[in-house]
């Protein structure tokens, strides 16, 4: 029920007193290459309001970072970020593994090539003009719109923009607020990003999917020790 709430990279373990697995990028606006064996996991909490019930819903999202079969078109890596959703809310149990498809250029800048799950092939048809999800360096008021076509046949239209930057846990991470529409779902989301560690580290959205209305809430996102350094 919720395919597509993160769009890109991460997955989930905790580690007590760690030592750091990468270096953070040179500048805090210039975006760490990510890794693939990266793992992290984020908390979600929230509401769903639908016809058949409404009531709160909590869960995980886990996510980790792979090398992709497919050949980079941006010269550098292609990743698959597997992403697995369990979510416990009114309806039921949500159990769900999805693969987010990304590239990552030598200076940073991430694409997003497309999401496929069990019963969908959701790699974009044109690859060559990929959108950029998250530019590097990063800076406020860049903004994307875009529309993106899927093998299946569907299309997502996008808008992307830094709208600024806020303190989170302690870390200065950019804000972007994302609005996507397609035949099923209209959703309203913001990430607040971390270009050091490659992630966010808080995330909302509002969704709406069918007749099913969900605000969902999930701070201090991915955030791993071993990613984050601290």
């Amino acid at each position: 029920m919720l395919a597509g709430l993160v769009a890109g990279c991460g997955g989930g373990h905790w580690i007590e007193e760690p030592e750091p697995r990468v270096t953070p990028a040179p500048t805090g606006n210039v975006i760490r290459q990510i890794q693939p064996g990266d793992i992290l996991t984020a908390t979600v909490t929230g509401t769903a309001v639908a016809p058949a019930g409404s009531g709160a819903l909590s869960g995980t999202v886990t996510l980790s970072t792979h090398l992709d079969i497919a050949p980079p078109v941006f010269g550098n890596r292609a990743l698959r970020v597997v992403v697995e959703y369990d979510i416990t809310e009114p309806a039921g149990t949500t159990l769900q593994v999805q693969n987010d498809y990304t590239e990552q250029d030598a200076a940073g800048n991430l694409y997003y090539m497309g999401t496929s799950t069990a019963t969908t092939n959701g790699r974009l048809t044109s690859t060559s003009a990929a959108p950029l999800i998250y530019p590097s360096p990063m800076g406020f008021g860049q903004h994307y719109a875009y529309t993106a076509r899927y093998a299946d046949g569907s299309t997502q239209n996008v808008t992307w923009t830094v709208v600024g930057q806020e303190v989170v846990d302690g870390r200065l991470a950019y804000r972007i607020h994302v609005a996507t529409t397609d035949t099923t779902s209209t959703k309203s989301e913001d990430y607040w990003y971390l270009p050091s560690i490659g992630y966010p580290v808080k995330w909302t959205a509002t969704i709406q999917q069918g007749t099913t209305l969900y605000r969902l809430t999930a701070t201090l996102m991915w955030r791993d020790y071993g990613i984050l350094g601290a």
